[in-house]
């Protein structure tokens, strides 16, 4: 293997650095973590969140892949 080739991953057309891919990795894990705390708050807790447990559930049932707009923005500035 080249240095190229162990620094990198290639995702669909262009090479994607690893460490790059290890943020985004660990990112959307934290954030699949959350989702999952957040569907076992209790209704009281999540009023003081203010929150709704439908709101709370919709979140939780969002998938991994699927950023708020806000942490996204965030991993993306970071790589530029």
């Amino acid at each position: 293997m080249t240095a190229f080739s162990t620094a990198f991953l290639h995702t669909g057309s262009r090479p994607v650095p690893r460490a790059a891919w290890r943020r985004r990795l660990a990112l959307h894990l934290t954030v699949w973590k959350e989702r999952r705390t957040l569907r076992r708050l209790s209704a009281h807790h999540l009023a003081d969140l203010g929150l709704t447990p439908a709101q709370a559930e919709a979140e939780a049932r969002r998938p991994i892949w699927d950023l708020p707009a806000d942490r996204a923005f965030l991993h993306h500035s970071r790589q530029s």
